[in-house]
């Protein structure tokens, strides 16, 4: 149990910063984040890096469709509308993907 108190002086600019760090930390408290940064501990991040690393290969495969779609546009006899449809239809689960996965 933490019973032994310390305290520190800090400019306005310094207390700022160190509240942003700690809420952007995966600690809960301020406390806990300045404890961790103070006996060198492992500073988590709230981010998921598993969706992270998801949402950036569907930002590649929406960037591909596009490129497909912008030369479908350039070049009419180039795709037919099952073609184009299929695209659409990617686009709409890819962007449905990501609306999921930042509502979650």
């Amino acid at each position: 149990m933490k019973t032994s108190l310390l305290q520190i002086r800090l400019t306005s600019e310094e207390k700022e910063k160190i509240t942003v760090l700690s809420s952007q930390s995966s600690f809960i408290s301020v406390s806990g984040y300045v404890r961790a940064c103070a006996l060198n501990e492992p500073i988590g991040s709230r981010f998921d890096r598993g969706a992270i690393f998801e949402l950036i290969k569907i930002n590649a495969d929406i960037s591909r469709l596009g490129n497909l779609l912008r030369l479908s546009l350039k070049d009419n006899n180039k795709y037919n509308i099952e073609q184009l449809k299929l695209i659409e239809r990617n686009l709409l689960v890819a962007s449905e993907k990501i609306k999921s996965m930042v509502a979650s």
